[in-house]
């Protein structure tokens, strides 16, 4: 752990982009779900068919927004578990102080990056299997 900004530095055009995407988004398929509709937003999904890496997404953020957690997990997973672990890295980073920080030798980072490959290949092996 090391001293840091208790908010990390991120360019306001930057967030304003994130923000305005992810409510667009959530809004799209906020309409989708009252109509009945489902609307595809992802554009992999919808000109082959196949998800994404990142789809359920939405309906994870939809889910956690409505308290179905466990929903919300099985959306993706991987995603439920990388955003639960950045909203902590954040909450702590902004309660302490401290940022923590992964130090590894290069060996350690390319097994790092390998464990990253299988978990996403593996995610996206659970996407394409399970969601509609």
């Amino acid at each position: 752990m090391e001293p840091a900004k208790r908010i990390p530095d991120i360019s306001r055009p930057v967030m304003v982009a994130v923000v305005l995407w992810s409510l667009l988004i959530l809004a799209i398929s906020g309409v989708g779900y009252l109509t009945g509709n489902e609307i595809i937003v992802c554009h992999l999904r919808r000109w082959t068919g196949w998800p994404c890496p990142l789809c359920g997404g939405t309906r994870m953020a939809l889910s956690l927004l409505s308290g179905r957690v466990n929903d919300a997990f099985w959306f993706n997973p991987l995603l439920f578990v990388t955003a639960t672990g950045a909203v902590g890295w954040l909450g702590w980073r902004a309660l302490t102080g401290y940022r923590l920080r992964l130090r590894a030798t290069p060996v350690g980072w390319w097994l790092l990056g390998l464990l990253g490959f299988v978990a996403l290949l593996a995610n996206w092996i659970y996407l394409v299997a399970k969601l509609p």
